[in-house]
């Protein structure tokens, strides 16, 4: 919204400055000066049919200054801008091949008015201003007239400009907006060296019930580099043409603060120590940036939107999207805080947000550092947090055909599209990250995933890997005393899983799920599973539950090599117990084959006395595990709750041991 506010200033400035060209003969009498100024805003007519005045004209032959009083502009037609000046002043002006020059230019009480917008800047000082002779030939609007200011400021150049203040106030929403100690650099072909602010502030009052006050927005100094008058303008005409081009080389605003009523969250407030931009790239808006004032207006109200008026908005936003890029977006000290009725509140915070390249819903790279949200007895933190490669382009070009009315609003996607719309992420990796919760904590040391594939809808290939994951044992899995018995009060784990999905055949295929620790053991875990539909991914209900039936269990291979924890499992368990490790070992051995035998019958006599030799000295061992007939996953999961024997309905298990 500020850069489109100073824009509009600076049209103007460009405009009225063309008025210069009357005063190109220092030494001319008043007649003469007003009878150029008379030309000037025929000139204007004739070329926008605006309606053009103007009030006294003086020149003071001793400063060589012309002062032209009460000016105004105004284009016809409800979309219209009024443009008044109660006094310019022109500080020795010259013409030169239908140039303008002067070293001074002051503007006095100028206000702009375009639809419900309305700015106001008492005092606008412009150095060594050197321009096209024949002005703005219309008032800022939209369309033609905008890309025709873009054209004209294109052609100017100053040494520099400044605003002491700028007050913004829409009358529909009720927003004021002041910005604080405006000062242009160097300005080379409508580019912007350098231009600064002290602050800005914007208050937006609420219309909901109960809602004190409504939006409220602060900054402190803000800095632009590069920024580019006649590319801005070409985004506000409200055209669509063009392709885009350079805006803004780099932007820095510091202190910023935002806060507002919301419904979901309650009271939101967010900010930044600093808000950088860099390499920020637009072309000319479909729309004119004013719709969004319909929103504004009818949030406020808590009125909804037609569905007409719903896609206009969709449209808006798409085109948006579109019509901008950036290479990157940094905010550092970033916080958010929220009160949500009838929850606890949630804090989060964190050291930098960065977002690198930005084009047509696709970035190239997001990364999070020292992020940590709390919301009650919830303590989620995180080092450093990236995503890579993250392409929405499928979500918004569904969006975009809603705009265009070829969807209903009311429309649910079927699931073959529905995987189109996911936005796909390329990797994602996190490090030292963990989850608190009141007694209850894990810590992650790293996780790194990845995802690609030859399918356009899906990837089909994803793998993750998982370093030093630590969180209490469980205290309710059938398997839970045996962690007991053997000293594991946490989990500690390093693991890899691969994974890939054959759409064509519904066949996921588990290349690999591999644990290893140098003093534990190496375990590594492969199998396919069958009749796995890509729908599942977004499947609810009772879609979800008939095709999750169905997936069906293929062979399972389990290789597990000791590197010396199996002695430290009984050595513990024999301490827990008051045992020896002799006495305790053979005791769980015994048991074990005893009770795999009862579970699966007299075939597994032989695995028994397998997994008996590996118990007692280590090695390597090898299960194969067969599902029986029409056994599902589903069926795998129910049967699992009642421990071994509920796993042997499903499985048939095969072990084979060596020694070393």
């Amino acid at each position: 919204m500020t850069t489109r506010r100073l824009l509009i200033i600076a049209a103007c400035v460009v405009a009225v400055l063309g008025l210069a060209g009357v005063a190109a003969l220092p030494r001319a009498a008043d007649w003469y000066a007003a009878r150029q100024v008379d030309k000037a805003l025929n000139d204007i007519r004739v070329r926008s049919t605006a309606v053009a005045n103007r009030g006294a004209v003086s020149v003071d032959l001793g400063s060589r200054t012309v002062f032209v009083n009460a000016i105004s502009v105004e284009t016809p037609g409800d979309a219209g801008a009024k443009v008044s000046i109660d006094r310019l002043a022109i500080v020795r002006p010259t013409s030169l091949d239908e140039r303008v020059t002067a070293d001074l230019i002051r503007f006095e009480n100028l206000v702009i008015a375009i639809g419900n917008e309305t700015v106001r800047v008492p005092t606008i000082e412009v150095r060594d201003y050197s321009g096209p002779a024949q002005g703005l030939v219309s008032a800022p609007g939209g369309g033609d007239a905008t890309r025709t200011q873009a054209d004209i400021a294109a052609g100017v150049s100053a040494s520099g400009a400044s605003a002491p203040v700028i007050t913004m106030t829409n009358a529909r929403v009720g927003a004021d907006r002041t910005l604080a100690g405006l000062t242009f650099e160097r300005v080379d072909s409508g580019v912007v060296s350098r231009a600064t602010a002290d602050s800005l502030d914007v208050t937006v009052p609420s219309r909901r019930d109960g809602a004190p006050k409504g939006l409220q927005v602060s900054t402190g100094r803000q800095t632009f580099h590069g920024v580019s008058l006649p590319a801005l303008l070409r985004f506000l005409a409200g055209d669509g043409a063009g392709e885009r081009e350079p805006a803004i080389d780099r932007a820095v605003i510091e202190q910023l603060a935002v806060r507002s009523p919301t419904k979901l969250g309650g009271d939101v407030s967010a900010g930044a120590d600093r808000l950088e931009l860099e390499k920020v790239g637009i072309r000319a808006l479909l729309h004119r940036a004013v719709t969004l004032e319909l929103a504004q207006d009818r949030a406020q109200r808590d009125e909804p939107l037609t569905p007409a008026e719903t896609r206009q908005q969709i449209m808006f936003l798409t085109d948006s999207l579109r019509a901008a890029a950036f290479g990157r977006v940094a905010a550092t000290e970033a916080v958010l805080e929220a009160s949500p009725p009838g929850r606890d509140r949630i804090a989060a915070s964190a050291a930098l947000i960065e977002v690198i390249g930005y084009a047509d819903a696709a970035l190239e790279r997001v990364t999070l550092r020292g992020a940590q949200t709390r919301q009650g007895e919830r303590d989620v933190s995180a080092d450093e947090a990236n995503l890579e490669r993250i392409d929405a382009g499928g979500l918004l070009a569904y969006a975009e055909r809603i705009g265009r009315d070829e969807i209903l609003l009311t429309t649910t996607p079927l699931p073959e599209d529905m995987l189109k719309l996911f936005p796909r992420l390329g990797r994602a990796n996190l490090k030292t990250g963990a989850w608190t919760e009141g007694d209850w904590a894990l810590k992650v040391g790293e996780i790194r995933s990845g995802a690609r594939g030859d399918a356009e809808e899906l990837p089909n290939r994803a793998g993750v890997r998982v370093t030093n994951l630590t969180m209490p044992a469980p205290q309710d899995r059938w398997y839970s005393p045996y962690l007991k018995d053997a000293g594991v009060e946490r989990l500690n784990l390093t693991f890899r899983l691969s994974v890939s999905l054959d759409p064509s055949s519904q066949v996921l295929t588990v290349n690999g799920l591999d644990y290893s620790d140098p003093e534990i053991a190496d375990v590594h875990l492969e199998g396919t599973l069958a009749n796995v539909d890509p729908a599942l991914a977004i499947e609810t209900g009772g879609e979800f539950v008939d095709k999750f039936s169905r997936v069906a269990l293929r062979p399972i291979a389990l290789r597990v090599t000791d590197h010396g924890g199996v002695a430290a499992a009984f050595a513990a368990g024999a301490k827990a117990r008051g045992s020896t490790f002799d006495d305790f070992r053979e005791s769980f051995t015994t048991d074990a084959e005893t009770r795999l035998t009862a579970v699966l019958g007299p075939t597994a006599q032989s695995s028994a006395t397998a997994l008996g030799l590996f118990l007692r000295g280590g090695g390597k061992l090898e299960a194969n595990i067969l599902p029986r007939a029409d056994a599902t996953l589903l069926n795998l999961i129910q049967l699992a709750r009642l421990g071994p024997e509920g796993l042997a309905q499903a499985l048939d298990v095969t072990i084979t041991s060596r020694t070393n």
